[in-house]
């Protein structure tokens, strides 16, 4: 299918909702109650997982494979097998695409998450699906059941060296996201000055 769509070289601010604070990873551990004397093993500990405590760090989880057995993580575009960085050109769009994500996370309901918004400059190929819904409904399915049609279509862009997709969200109306599968195409990450998001 990507074969009768133009290839664009682009660039773009694009922007992703992460679960870092924003004044630092040992204010934010006091924040919650952790006891002083503890900071130190707790950031040994996230160090030890793998979890991003910086912008920098969001973007290179995603290309990194976790858990048992190790994998990518999964979404519309990626079964696993392969990295995503799922990232939006609004900051409406991430915030619907997170709620969305969370609202059947049982340990996510139990205290309040705090996010915020982080930029990179993304310049690479794209190839612009904004539009193709109409005939592929599966690019915005509400539900999994469209998730094989785009993480095919995502394989086929990463065989023919596109970094990225323009997609409509499935959540947002309007909202344009931004999956992008190479981490060369994305540079300078940055806290975005902006209000923390709590969900």
């Amino acid at each position: 299918m990507l074969d009768q769509y133009d290839r664009i070289n682009q660039g773009n601010i694009v922007l992703k909702l992460a679960s870092l604070p924003k004044s630092g990873i040992d204010e934010f551990l006091l924040e919650r109650g952790l006891d002083p004397t503890s900071v130190a093993d707790a950031k040994a500990a996230l160090a030890l997982v793998g979890a991003p405590v910086t912008p920098g760090g969001v973007v290179d989880y995603s290309f990194s494979k976790h858990g048992s057995p190790p994998t990518f993580g999964k979404g519309r575009f990626s079964d696993g097998s392969h990295p995503v960085f799922y990232c939006a050109l609004e900051m409406e769009t991430c915030e619907q695409e997170v709620r969305h994500r969370l609202k059947d996370d049982k340990s996510a309901a139990s205290f309040n998450r705090y996010f915020q918004f982080i930029a990179c400059d993304f310049s690479g190929v794209i190839v612009d699906l904004c539009g193709k819904e109409k005939d592929h409904p599966e690019l915005v399915s509400k539900t999994e059941d469209g998730y094989p049609f785009c993480q095919a279509l995502a394989v086929q862009a990463r065989n023919s060296g596109v970094d990225g997709f323009h997609a409509r969200s499935a959540r947002k109306a309007g909202g344009i996201c931004t999956p992008t599968f190479s981490r060369p195409a994305l540079t300078n990450p940055r806290f975005v000055d902006a209000p923390r998001v709590t969900i």
